[in-house]
Formats: structure tokens, sequence, C-alpha cells
């Protein structure tokens, strides 16, 4: 039964969301223009492996290059491992052969997959006879690995500082073979994090001292890089030595965030749009081991205020791919979910016709109608990268959480473009 109440929740919520007609580029206009104003975009998603969602955020994107002058993309991924898909969307001559093997670099199965390579794609084409200032530019802005950075600091050391590089070398060595990956045991991980941190910090410390002896024996571009690789590397070992899992993530999204500062800060660009997890993105801390952790999206509004955009996906069911139990084998699967709980975030949106919808939350906050939806703490449905340990359906305040919503009814899965065996550790 609908109460009168409901009835002018629907109505309301009739009156403020606009109804996407599709997910190409052209249908992402609205929601494009609402926030191109910012100077960080947080792109959303509900889950790590959604078609629908992966297909609105690429559209957007790619509305804010063509229409807002927006010329930075960055993913939830290691810096290092993503300056592959950024040749290749360069067209550099040391490119990759195709946006499929650029992302494979990423080491992370979510984003080996058709929409993501369809987007890649796009940016090669679009960055075609354009100058160097006016290309798109791909890159990651989380710290989980030290792999790339190892491999990328060897040559820059063997041009810039061979006598550090022999000092250092079976340290990069042992952090270029994944030596610091979560499947060693303690007393193999403990000392090589101690050897990482020394090198790492030593490795800092002589840049900045003789940066300018670098830049002559290279290149400032060179000597930049090199700076990003280390400032990764440094925040991941500082998650990887964290004394709990909930003190890791609390590491990893103040780096995230430092992540997109240093990008901003080292190229050309004054704005950037930010792919990750909603739970990345959103303004709010999220609860682990029932303690709260700071996400990204809340660093990023402290640093930014205003100018940074929230924007959350929301779904009503459907499937999705995640990392999940089959019989005896843990693996990437198509995993699915019924029709969200009554009262909930996506329960509620799927009652307005039409899909996608989207909602500008800032726009809608002062309708009163709108208040015990917008106000008041409502389900809302969420999955990380494994199904169905990390399934979770938090209460969440749209106003404090997100600055605008697009919401899906039905979902289907992500379309991988390999075995995440080819690509991941976690294979």
């Amino acid at each position: 039964m609908t109460s009168s109440r409901d009835v002018r929740t629907l109505d309301a919520l009739r009156d403020h969301a606009t109804v996407l007609a599709g997910d190409s580029a052209a249908d992402l206009e609205p929601v494009a223009d609402a926030l191109a104003d910012s100077t960080v975009v947080g792109m959303g998603e509900a889950t790590h492996g959604t078609h629908e969602h992966f297909r609105l955020k690429a559209a957007l994107f790619r509305r804010l290059v063509e229409d807002h002058g927006f010329r930075l993309f960055g993913l939830e991924a290691n810096y290092s491992e993503t300056l592959a898909v950024d040749r290749y969307v360069r067209g550099a001559d040391d490119a990759p052969d195709s946006a499929a093997d650029a992302l494979a670099a990423t080491y992370f199965w979510p984003w080996y997959v058709a929409e993501l390579r369809d987007l890649v794609e796009w940016m090669r084409a679009f960055n075609e006879g354009r100058s160097r200032e006016e290309q798109v530019r791909f890159f990651g802005f989380d710290s989980q690995h030290v792999v790339g950075g190892a491999k990328a600091l060897q040559p820059f050391l063997a041009d810039a500082d061979t006598e550090l590089l022999a000092e250092h070398r079976e340290t990069l060595e042992m952090m270029a073979d994944w030596g610091l990956d979560h499947e060693h045991d303690d007393e193999i991980l403990d000392p090589r994090i101690d050897h990482a941190r020394a090198s790492v910090d030593a490795l800092r410390e002589r840049l900045d001292e003789r940066r300018g002896e670098y830049v002559d024996a290279t290149s400032e571009r060179a000597v930049q890089r090199a700076e990003l690789h280390l400032a990764t590397m440094a925040d991941t070992v500082e998650m990887r030595d964290a004394d709990s899992v909930v003190e890791g993530g609390r590491i990893r999204n103040r780096a995230m965030a430092d992540g997109v500062d240093r990008l901003l800060d080292a190229s050309r660009h004054d704005r950037i749009a930010v792919w990750a997890h909603n739970t990345h993105v959103q303004r709010v801390p999220s609860e682990l081991d029932g303690e709260e952790v700071k996400q990204t999206g809340q660093h990023l509004a402290d640093r930014y205020g205003d100018d940074y955009a929230a924007l959350g996906f929301s779904f009503t069911g459907g499937s999705f791919q995640a990392m999940a139990q089959d019989d005896d084998e843990f693996g990437l699967r198509d995993c699915s979910v019924e029709a969200a709980s009554e009262g909930s975030i996506g329960a509620t949106l799927a009652r307005i016709d039409g899909s996608p919808l989207f909602l500008d939350v800032r726009d809608a906050t002062d309708d009163t109608p709108l208040d015990s939806f917008l106000r008041t703490g409502r389900l809302f449905r969420s999955f990380g990268g494994g199904y169905p340990r990390n399934e979770f359906e938090p209460e969440m305040v749209l106003t404090d959480a997100f600055d605008a919503l697009i919401h899906t009814d039905e979902t289907t899965r992500a379309v991988p473009l390999g075995h995440p065996s080819e690509i991941d550790s976690w294979g």
C-alpha cells in the first residue's frame, strides 16, 4: 500500500529526475552539464563489473571532453601501471599494440573489459592530430602495487645515477618481481617491507637533492615521472605495512586522494574526471569491520569543497561480474541479485518510469517532499570485487554522500576481454 507521503515523494522525484535516452555520449549531456564546473568529478559505480554503469561513465567522460574541455582521466589503478594506457591513447612509438594489451598492464581485472577498451580506443581517436597540450591523458591514482614503479626506476637510474642504482638494484628487483604481494608469509614480507621503505626513502631523498643533475642527465619529464613512481611506491609500502585491514583502507584512500592531487599538479590541466567505485568517490566514510574508513571522496571534498562532485550509481537488480566461489573454485563469475529491498534507494527509483535516470541531488535537496528520500538513511546496494563475501547494503544518506546519482533498473555483466589470470595476481 502506498502512503500519501510516498506519492508526494515519487511525484517530486519524477519532477527532478531526468530520463536519459540511452548510454551514448549525446545522451549524457544533462549529466555533463550539471557536473562540468567541478575541478574533480568522481564517477562511481555500484559494482566493479556492471556493463551499464561502465558504458554510462565512458559516455559521460566523452561529453566532458567534447563539450567542456576536460583532458585528464584518472582510473582506480596504479599510476605506474597505467602509463602503458597513456602511451597508447597518445599513439606513442613505444605504445602497446592494442587497447586490450594496454589495459592488461594495469594488473586489475575490473578494467580488462570491452567497455574500457572502447573508451581507450575513443581517446586514441580523439587525440589523433591534436597537439600534446590538447590530448586526453590517462593515468591511475591508486597505490596498491610497487611492480611498475620498480621496473620503471631501473632504466631511469641507469641514465641518472648508476651508483644509486647499484646500491638499490636488489631491492628494486625484489619489488619488480611482486616481492610485496600479500601471498607471502609475514616472516618473508616484513623484512621485505623494511628494505622497500628504506630504498624508496633513500631514492626520494637523493632525487630531491640532485634533481637538477638528474634533469640534465635525462629530462624534466623523466624526473617528474620518477617522482610520481616513488610517491606511489611510498604510499603502497605504507599500506602494506598497516597493522590492520581497516588501517590499510584508511591509508589507501588518503593515498588515492593524494594521487589525484599529484596528477593535477603534474599536468597542464586544471580539471580531472576519476573512475572508481561508489565507495571511493562518496563524500562520507564507509564502515569496515565495525570501524569508519575515511574514503577518497571525503578527502577530496575536504580539499576541493564544492569543486568536488561525487556521482554515484544505483541499480535495482540484475547481473555483474565479480570474483566468487563456484563449487571448489574461486574465480571471475557472472553474479546475479534479485530486486532491491522495498524502501531502498534502488527500489524507490525503480518506481519512476524510465531507465537510466539522472538525479541532480544538489538541485533536489531543497524540495521538501524529497526530505524523507534524500536526507534519511536508506539501504543502498553496493558490491566490491567479491561476491557474496563483500556484499553489503549499507544505509546511505544521499545528500551527504553524493552530489548526483544515475540509476539503472536492470544490469548485465561487463564484458571481459580474458581471464584475470592473464593479467592479475588475483587470478
